[in-house]
């Protein structure tokens, strides 16, 4: 027998496995595929032949020391793999269709500019040819595609804006507008004559006090030459908060009172003793009103103030016209300056009256019912006085600056001045009450005082009368 080695078969014998068999004739033999060049659209490789090939000789498993960076590497490999199947391009899992929706969704490839063809690191062409197919990731393709990054959420619009920006407005306007009138109103302050208060007696008698009223006493002076004369109007002004009421009480000058240390007199010669101190005890001791502050005005300041708001409307008598022509020509208009003749009045009318004017007819006692008349003639050319400064408007302020109130005299301070001014706004619109002391009924006249003729009065029932009037609470 020959050697196995040395054995030659025939087509007609079985051949063995491990021996492949010679291609046919006809059979053409593969040719070897060289690799297509680089091409702007990525070409679809054809998946090569399967062929026989002779089983490989198992060698034994060896272990493999695995380095830090491969283990890095395969542990990465492994969590993306377990991740589920997502589309091409999209961070959304990849849904499962049959192979006839596949296809029908496969579309031609739009050809694609030079920028959008790159492709990232380690991606075969080949990707793009398989964008519209599931997305079978394997051990050889490590790199993951990026996911979309979400879109930001949308601000919210704030509610209430054009409200905010329209509060925060009319905030600025407000502090706009109040730092303006703080500075006017400080600088009218800072022209009156501002002076320290005397020494003043403790009143004997509880006095009438509420936190809600202020009692301001006006005092008109026939002072002339820097010599201190009486007082020729008196008038108690009350402001109350609670009743949003002006009370103007006129006192009368003839009243037969007791004036403290100088016995008894008419209330105004307490002036012409010890000024306006003495004069706010006088009143405190007989009428048991507490008043703290004053207001002092003279002739020509008076007529001062009334020029500077413009004048007062007033309509007088043909009687007055008269005696407003006298009292001008016997001495007002010699204390002002001007001719003896100047501004008479032709007859009785309705007049816008001047300074002076107005002095003239708040002095008249000879017309009418003498000096209760005299008191009321006083207290409209007050309330004209305040209709002609609400028209002024701030021509009237700058006036009342510049000439006017550098010619009145107070003690109120400059702190409690401000105060009173930040509530003038508030005042323009109080209504106005006028009150006449003594009232009807509680006096009667005698001629044989040791003044002359006075009024006896009784100081109880005018008390009631301003506490009902001047303190009332609704």
């Amino acid at each position: 027998m020959a050697d196995s080695k040395e054995r030659t078969y025939n087509s007609d014998m079985p051949r063995p496995k491990h021996i492949p068999k010679a291609p046919a004739a006809d059979t053409p033999s593969p040719q070897p595929v060289s690799p297509a060049p680089h091409t702007e659209r990525a070409q679809v490789p054809t998946p090569p032949r399967h062929t026989s090939s002779p089983p490989r000789k198992e060698q034994p498993h060896i272990p493999k020391k695995i380095s830090d960076a491969d283990q890095t590497i395969v542990l990465n490999r492994q969590a993306y793999t377990e991740q589920p199947p997502r589309r091409p391009g999209t961070g959304q899992p990849s849904r499962t269709s049959s192979p006839g929706e596949a296809a029908k969704r496969q579309r031609p490839a739009q050809p694609r500019t030079a920028g959008q063809q790159r492709t990232a690191p380690g991606v075969s062409a080949s990707a793009g040819a398989n964008a519209g197919k599931p997305h079978r990731p394997s051990m050889e393709s490590a790199p993951c595609q990026s996911r979309k990054p979400k879109a930001a959420p949308k601000k919210r619009k704030r509610r209430g804006g054009c409200l905010t920006r329209l509060l925060t407005s009319a905030l600025v306007f407000a502090v706009l507008v109040f730092s303006l009138y703080s500075f006017l109103a400080l600088k009218c302050i800072g022209k009156l004559d501002m002076v320290d208060t005397g020494s003043r007696i403790t009143a004997s008698r509880p006095l009438l006090s509420e936190s809600y009223v202020t009692n301001i006493l006006l005092i008109g002076s026939d002072s002339r030459d820097d010599t201190r004369g009486r007082s020729d109007s008196m008038i108690l002004l009350s402001l109350n908060k609670k009743t949003d009421q002006i009370i103007l009480s006129s006192l009368m000058r003839d009243m037969y009172a007791d004036i403290p240390g100088y016995g008894k007199n008419k209330i105004n010669a307490a002036y012409s003793f010890g000024g306006p101190e003495l004069l706010m005890d006088t009143i405190e001791a007989n009428l048991g009103v507490a008043i703290d502050h004053y207001i002092e005005v003279s002739f020509v300041s008076f007529a001062s103030i009334v020029d500077a708001v413009g004048g007062v409307e007033i309509t007088v008598t043909d009687a007055e016209a008269k005696a407003i022509n006298q009292i001008l020509q016997d001495e007002v208009n010699e204390i002002v300056g001007d001719a003896r003749n100047s501004d008479l009045l032709s007859q009785g009318g309705q007049y816008i009256l001047s300074g002076k004017q107005a002095l003239c007819y708040s002095r008249i006692r000879h017309v009418g019912n003498a000096d209760f008349q005299r008191t009321e003639r006083q207290r409209e050319v007050l309330t004209q006085m305040v209709t002609s400064l609400k028209k002024s408007g701030t021509a009237g302020i700058k006036r009342l600056m510049s000439s006017a109130l550098p010619q009145v005299r107070t003690n109120m301070t400059k702190g409690e001045l401000y105060k009173l001014s930040l509530r003038l706004p508030f005042l323009l619109g109080y209504d106005m009450l006028q009150i006449q002391i003594p009232a009807e009924g509680t006096y009667s006249d005698d001629r044989n005082t040791s003044a002359g003729w006075s009024l006896i009065v009784d100081f109880d029932a005018n008390t009631e009368l301003l506490k009902e009037q001047v303190f009332a609470d609704e």
